[in-house]
């Protein structure tokens, strides 16, 4: 488990009490992912999927207290991973700028948001390959957000990779800008296949899978890996407490560019100089 004062995040396997997975697979788990490793019994499916969320919900400060919504009591295997993040904007929006403001959710569904505002120097790449805006903004730790504003969501989220987090940080352009963003909260499950998928993690669903190496004579698969992530973005950060020692913007007459995020746009924290990317989402409706 890596934890600091913002961030803590880790793996746990937990496994039936009747099913022996070979010692060297909880090995690897253990030398590989720092996996805690727990035995329950999964025929108790209340009492097996409780144990779990309590677990998740002390290691996130309550944040995540409902990881799994219930479980099949056939699970030999239960495998997670966890986050909990807090950052703090290395530059704080001020409160008293945010104002009601129209987000378009989809071509003819309006909805009011609470829209943050600030005009500041910041980073910002336009990537023409996807046809997407990118702004930087800087926790004041190792992390960082990416807002993206595509032109069309649909090829975004078709070809999105790593590669493309690594180019933005690389090339980014610092320019004055007006930039809105609104209040966003995030507390769903996804099912990660697809995305991981994506991502180039292609062995790990379905009889690609090899997963012989976990036990004696039984064919497993791995059927869904479910995340739940949850993010508070406010003025002060991403569940952050309220900013202080805000200052005050100077009027200008001369054109600044804005960036507005007044229609569904995707978020990745990730670290700015390794790469980790902590946490990919997308807001269609800041509200939800």
């Amino acid at each position: 488990m890596a934890s600091h004062e913002d961030i803590s995040q880790g793996t746990a396997v937990f496994v039936d009490n009747l099913f022996k997975p070979k010692p060297e697979f909880l090995h690897v788990l253990k030398q590989f992912y720092s996996a805690e490793g727990f035995s329950v019994d999964f025929a108790k499916a209340t009492e097996s999927t409780n144990t779990i969320n309590q677990y998740v919900s002390d290691k996130t400060n309550g944040k995540i207290n409902k990881l799994v919504e219930s479980l099949d009591p056939s699970t030999v295997m239960y495998l997670l991973s966890y986050i909990y993040y807090k950052g703090k904007w290395e530059t704080p929006f001020n409160p008293e700028q945010t104002v009601e403001d129209v987000f378009r959710v989809e071509k003819n569904k309006e909805v009011q948001v609470q829209m943050m505002r600030m005009e500041e120097d910041v980073s910002t790449y336009y990537d023409q390959a996807i046809n997407t805006s990118v702004l930087h903004l800087p926790f004041n730790n190792s992390y960082s957000m990416l807002l993206l504003l595509p032109d069309n969501m649909t090829m975004l989220e078709r070809n999105i990779s790593p590669t493309h987090v690594t180019r933005w940080l690389k090339w980014m352009k610092s320019g004055r800008y007006k930039i809105c963003v609104p209040k966003f909260s995030i507390k769903t499950s996804y099912k990660l296949n697809d995305v991981l998928t994506g991502m180039g993690m292609t062995d790990m669903f379905g009889d690609r899978a090899d997963l012989s190496g976990i036990a004696e004579g039984q064919k497993l698969a791995v059927s869904e890996v479910v995340h739940q992530a949850t993010l508070d973005v406010d003025e002060a950060g991403a569940t952050a407490a309220a900013a202080t020692g805000i200052g005050i913007t100077l009027l200008s007459f001369r054109h600044i560019p804005e960036l507005r995020f007044n229609r569904p746009f995707m978020v990745i924290i990730t670290e700015r100089v390794a790469e980790n990317m902590l946490f990919l989402g997308k807001i269609v409706n800041p509200n939800i």
